[in-house]
């Protein structure tokens, strides 16, 4: 995921993402990790809408954290 995350961010010429690519990368290791039970029990494997909803918030706050201020 943080590759994909990574490619399509340098495929848009994004600069200074490693702390978004980071935290995308931890924030998904630790939302798969903490709905495995979930994963599991479903037909398809999808994860539940809250987790993946706090991981594209969370992800998409770290965005902002380096972000050139415009001159």
């Amino acid at each position: 995921m943080a590759l994909v995350l990574w490619a399509g961010m340098r495929l848009l010429r994004e600069r200074r993402v490693y702390v978004m690519v980071l935290v995308g990368a931890v924030g998904w290791f630790l939302t798969v990790m903490g709905n495995v039970g979930t994963l599991l029990e479903r037909a398809y494997g999808v994860l539940p809408l809250a987790p993946m909803a706090l991981f594209v918030v969370v992800t998409a706050l770290a965005s902002v954290i380096l972000r050139p201020a415009r001159r």
